[in-house]
């Protein structure tokens, strides 16, 4: 499990990563702007568990921090531990998306917690939040993917594409509504980054032995398809030959 934290005190940091590590998590730090910008310019990483946000990085910005991270991480919940106990701060960072608030100083056991609470009752609210197809499932919360409960290592992209199509199971997407669904068709991308992603999302796929099989034909699209389900039931009827 990956806590992300974001705090320019070095010395609470240390405290935080060493209590937070004794407790089994993993944990990753950003202490300055330029760190952060530098992590948003990364396409692809793992999924934090949670985000701990220090109100000392974000605190000139006004909780514009904050609602940047809630913005790329919409699914992830977000502690702020605020430097103050003023109150009109801490309900401007519960308004602006914080899922929860702490103020200094900050006790490790009651951090802890917290977010375990927070966990707990995320996975309450996200419990039908699976998609299932065959042996392979995705989670929407964690934003991942498992085969036979074997998880995929999946890059952001190849997830979201592997979500469209088990959210949509035969709908068949030509390249164009891929690149609009997945991909921000307002930036520069390859012209061959839909067939590359689904080539390798294939082969990871294949590598697990999902019984899933995203099919394809040309002037048509990508679809996918439960293979043994369509043994027994033919081939996709949209795209039958005759």
């Amino acid at each position: 499990m990956y806590v992300l934290l974001v705090d320019p005190d070095p010395s609470l940091s240390s405290y935080l990563k060493k209590g937070l590590t004794e407790e089994g998590f993993a944990v990753s730090s950003l202490s300055t702007t330029h760190e952060v910008d530098a992590f948003f310019a990364q396409r692809e990483g793992p999924l934090p568990y949670v985000i701990l946000l220090s109100s000392k990085l974000d605190d000139s910005k006004k909780a514009l921090l904050l609602s940047r991270f809630k913005s790329r991480f919409d699914n992830v919940p977000v502690i702020v531990l605020n430097s103050s106990s003023d109150p009109h701060e801490k309900s401007e960072y519960l308004d602006r998306g914080a899922d929860d608030c702490m103020s200094s100083p900050i006790s490790l056991e009651e951090l802890t917690a917290r977010i375990r609470a927070l966990r707990r009752r995320w996975k309450e609210r996200s419990s039908e939040e699976l998609f299932h197809m065959g042996n392979t499932h995705i989670d929407l919360i964690q934003q991942c993917a498992y085969v036979a409960g074997s998880r995929l290592s999946l890059s952001r992209k190849e997830y979201e594409v592997l979500r469209l199509f088990i959210e949509h199971p035969k709908r068949v997407y030509n390249k164009f509504q891929i690149l609009d669904q997945v991909w921000d068709v307002h930036c520069e991308v390859e012209s061959n980054v839909v067939e590359v992603t689904i080539k390798n999302l294939r082969k990871k796929m294949g590598e697990k032995k999902s019984n899933l099989k995203i099919e394809s034909r040309r002037h048509f699209g990508y679809w996918i398809e439960d293979q043994e389900e369509g043994a027994r039931a033919g081939s996709h009827p949209a795209l039958a030959k005759t």
